[in-house]
């Protein structure tokens, strides 16, 4: 019994991840990329894009914002790309936005 309650309550803790309303790459860089401006501070462009970056990575006085994703193709609605959207800031201010991705592969049912 001691097992059962156990196990019951470590996959009510994984399925509570589950429900998880993180905002889309799609949805980050739709709205967003035409708003932010070089020299911004990290606080503005948060604002803008609405959400936390997936990865920050520290170099010096460059910081590395990654938001990933998959995003749709603009073109092809079947083709799906796997995307990250880069900001770079120096010495705490907007410096640099870019992609970079790869094509997904498509499975065949």
């Amino acid at each position: 019994m001691k097992k059962l309650l156990m196990f019951s309550g470590i996959v009510m803790m994984l399925l509570s991840g589950c429900g998880d309303d993180k905002i889309t790459l799609n949805d980050i860089t739709k709205n967003g990329l035409s708003k932010l401006e070089k020299g911004m501070t990290k606080e503005q462009v948060t604002k803008i894009l609405k959400s936390e970056p997936d990865t920050v990575q520290k170099v010096g006085n460059y910081e590395l914002w990654i938001y990933e994703g998959v995003v749709q193709d603009k073109k092809n609605e079947d083709l799906s790309r796997y995307k990250n959207f880069t900001v770079k800031f120096k010495d705490g201010k907007l410096d640099y936005t870019g992609y970079f991705g790869c094509k997904l592969a498509q499975v065949e049912d």
